[in-house]
């Protein structure tokens, strides 16, 4: 299966059956991968989407970055839509403006529930003790701040 690189200073450098439709989008080996919007990336994997403007995917597979400048590292089944957002891991989904989520290893999604979050899971949710967690680290929000 061929690539296809179809707009104006589009490249597609290497692998099978990817895709730079766009002006300036760029797609580097892998496969079956989609660079489809102005400035939009994917750098290898399979079957990863970049599909908004200044977005960018770094390997993995089925990973999304459809938020404008949001970034998706690597991992798996994983999806960063907000405006500005991070996901990573598995199955990790950024869906807040400026949100950042790791997903770990289990089964389990986790994703963002507010705008500039951090949400990093932390075993399976499904089980006692497990879950995900996120917290202020701005001075702004924090009540009893003390010297040591």
């Amino acid at each position: 299966v061929m690539n296809s690189a179809s707009h104006d200073y589009a490249v597609v450098a290497g692998g099978m059956a990817n895709s730079a439709n766009s002006n300036y989008s760029c797609v580097i080996g892998g496969g079956y991968n989609v660079a489809g919007q102005v400035y939009a990336v994917v750098a290898g994997g399979y079957n990863n989407t970049a599909n908004a403007e200044d977005s960018v995917v770094i390997g993995g597979a089925s990973n999304t970055a459809s938020g404008l400048a949001s970034i998706t590292l690597g991992g798996d089944n994983n999806t960063a839509s907000g405006k500005r957002s991070l996901s990573a891991g598995h199955f990790a989904w950024a869906t807040h403006v400026g949100s950042f989520v790791f997903g770990d290893a289990s089964d389990t999604s986790v994703r963002s529930t507010a705008p500039n979050q951090l949400v990093v899971q932390q075993g399976d949710v499904r089980k006692p003790g497990g879950g995900s967690w996120s917290q202020p680290a701005d001075e702004r929000v924090l009540t009893e701040v003390q010297d040591f």
